[in-house]
């Protein structure tokens, strides 16, 4: 249900496609049918009310936007690029409109203003919902979170960061203690081929990086040189 009610996180193209818009279009549709030809006369007529076509609207339209917003993650841009995504469809249809009817009343001035206007916002709308709908996002993992299409890549940004600066502690411990070459003394003439035991701070490193590892799933994590 995160996939359609969260806002957080990735969908990948095939995932915008597969599970949500052929299935809002294929449900709409089927619906607007019952309306018209089941509850309704048959034949389609403005004003006509479509009851199930606009429950159905209503249900999804948190679902629609968490989906979008996602899209949007996937191309590692905000969220609220879904707001000029949307306004800017509008503004250039009523900038159209506005001029088509200043041109028939005989009012050209001010026209090709609200014609380069309109078409201005026509062309962000179509290239931020195209992008979205057409074009698959950054591969591998991004600001806002794992690959949906790597199914092996599991871990946001943030457990990266945290399995690397276990790599790195791990590293910096084991050049800031290594094992000292031990003088051999007259008791123990093999102390010399002797290392130390591991320190404390030796054991937590070794179990964090073996933390990292597992998390890390099949990919290699191996402790710098």
């Amino acid at each position: 249900m995160n996939f359609y009610f969260s806002p957080n996180g990735r969908v990948s193209l095939g995932q915008y496609w597969q599970r949500f818009l052929i299935p809002y279009w294929a449900i709409s549709i089927i619906l607007a049918y019952v309306d018209i030809h089941v509850l309704g006369k048959g034949v389609f007529v403005p004003g006509q009310p479509m009851i199930l076509t606009g429950l159905f609207g209503l249900m999804a339209f948190w679902p629609s936007i968490a989906v979008v917003v996602k899209r949007f993650h996937d191309h590692n841009m905000s969220g609220w690029m879904i707001i000029p995504a949307g306004l800017s469809f509008w503004i250039g249809a009523i900038c159209l409109i506005l001029a088509l009817v200043g041109s028939i009343k005989g009012a050209p001035s001010g026209n090709s203003v609200l014609v380069l206007f309109g078409i201005g916002a026509m062309l962000v709308s179509m290239w931020l919902n195209g992008l979205i709908a057409f074009f698959p996002g950054k591969k591998g993992p991004n600001s806002f979170g794992h690959d949906p299409r790597d199914p092996t890549s599991t871990m946001n940004t943030d457990a990266y960061a945290n399995a690397y600066a276990a790599i790195d502690r791990m590293a910096a411990a084991q050049y800031s203690s290594r094992p000292v070459q031990a003088q051999p003394t007259y008791d123990n003439p093999h102390s010399a081929n002797r290392s130390p035991a591991p320190t404390r701070r030796q054991n937590e490193n070794a179990r964090e990086l073996t933390r990292a590892r597992q998390q890390f799933g099949r990919r290699q994590v191996r402790p710098a040189p």
